[in-house]
């Protein structure tokens, strides 16, 4: 899944396909991880934003070896 050497578009595709329907929101992440800034998604429980964020780092091999991509609420 790792998304080497493509154009954004090539990035956007892949979202596009594991995440219908969230156009949107995969051109404003794609965006945000060119750019270098923090993306914060907001929405109700069961809206696939784990996922889509787990997904991210995937797709950019964000998390570093021996990392895993885990969330926890901070209070």
């Amino acid at each position: 899944m790792t998304a080497t050497n493509q154009n954004p578009n090539g990035y956007k595709a892949q979202i596009d396909r594991n995440f219908i329907g969230r156009s949107e929101v995969a051109t404003g992440a794609l965006e945000a991880v060119i750019a270098g800034v923090h993306i914060l998604l907001i929405g109700p429980p069961g809206t696939a934003k784990t996922a889509f964020a787990r997904f991210l780092c995937k797709l950019f091999s964000l998390a570093k070896q021996g990392e895993s991509a885990s969330w926890k609420l901070f209070q």
